[in-house]
């Protein structure tokens, strides 16, 4: 039995290493890094929709939002999605919506059954949109100036279909859960598809992951 056991062990440290390593090959190699992009501005820039779900989040709402109506991007209509919040961030967004008239505030009072209440803010963002893109966020990213324009310049420059934005973590702990994830994802790719890929529109599926 200890013999299996130390098998197992050394099998999975083994594992962790390949998976680990994998991913940092992929950060350097395959992950194009949005600061040092020098895609072309498009003569006309397409109507960007950023949808942000927002749960008891009156700690981090009001920078991550400022982040975002401070954006250089022309053509942006910001969503931001109030579910079923029970601490202030419901006045924060009714503040904020007076201060920034392009800032678009949605309530959900109940959760419908049979969804589950981030995919569910969610869907309902999408449902009210009205970009031909749209980014899905978090109530606790914040967005460098121009950003933005550099990230959708580098998706219409490459004609991809779907960007995973990777973001800086400024919190120890974050940082683990992030690369936690990465190498859940790497074993992911390695295993089964060899190298992530988003397939076209003709094709069944695709596949992603936001970290």
């Amino acid at each position: 039995m200890d013999e299996i056991l130390l098998k197992l062990a050394t099998f999975l440290s083994v594992f962790v290493a390949i998976t680990f390593l994998y991913s940092w090959y992929c950060m350097q190699t395959k992950v194009v890094r949005i600061e040092r992009s020098q895609a072309p501005w498009p003569a006309v820039w397409p109507k960007l929709s950023v949808i942000i779900p927002i749960r008891n989040e009156e700690r981090n709402l009001k920078e991550a939002l400022q982040s975002l109506l401070h954006e250089t991007y022309p053509e942006i209509e910001i969503l931001a999605i109030n579910d079923r919040s029970e601490d202030s961030s419901g006045k924060i967004l009714a503040q904020m919506q007076l201060e920034h008239p392009r800032l678009k505030v949605k309530t959900i009072e109940s959760l419908p059954a049979g969804w589950l209440g981030k995919n569910h803010a969610l869907h309902v963002g999408y449902q009210a949109s009205e970009g031909e893109l749209v980014l899905f966020t978090d109530a606790d990213v914040l967005y460098k100036k121009g950003t933005l324009q550099k990230m959708v310049a580098l998706m219409l420059e490459g004609k991809w279909i779907m960007c995973v934005p990777w973001c800086k973590w400024n919190h120890l702990a974050l940082s683990c859960v992030a690369w936690s994830r990465s190498l859940v994802f790497s074993s992911y790719c390695f295993s089964s598809l060899g190298e992530f890929r988003i397939r076209g529109p003709k094709m069944r599926w695709a596949s992603a992951l936001s970290i």
